[in-house]
């Protein structure tokens, strides 16, 4: 009983099997036509490479471009003299002021004769 429930499953399986094969749809491709998929391909990554190349020989070239472009200018400016501006002269010492004689020719006096004791009201001798 086993054997036959072996070989209806192996048959079942060889039957699913074999559907599944036959039932593959992909056309059979001459060598022609697979040689030139493989050709439009090879032409796909060429050109790819050379787009990816090209972009990065851009790049180092606009670097180093940019870096020749700030140097010179840079040198330029150095090398710019400015002529128009010159150094303030010193300025001229201004003449001495007149000294005026006060109007009041009286002498100078002390205003208390005798000085007060403000905390105890008693006088010095």
């Amino acid at each position: 009983m086993i054997n036959i429930i072996c070989h209806r499953n192996l048959l079942m399986i060889g039957i699913i099997l074999l559907t599944f094969f036959a039932c593959d749809k992909t056309p059979i491709e001459s060598p022609e036509d697979r040689q030139d998929r493989i050709d439009a391909a090879v032409i796909e990554k060429l050109d790819q490479y050379r787009k990816n190349k090209l972009s990065t020989c851009k790049k180092n070239a606009l670097v180093l471009a940019e870096k020749k472009v700030d140097s010179i200018l840079m040198a330029e400016a150095k090398l710019m003299v400015i002529g128009n501006i010159d150094k303030p002269d010193i300025p001229i010492k201004p003449n001495a002021p007149e000294i005026l004689t006060p109007k009041d020719s009286t002498p100078i006096k002390p205003l208390f004769e005798e000085i007060p004791d403000t905390v105890n009201g008693i006088k010095e001798e």
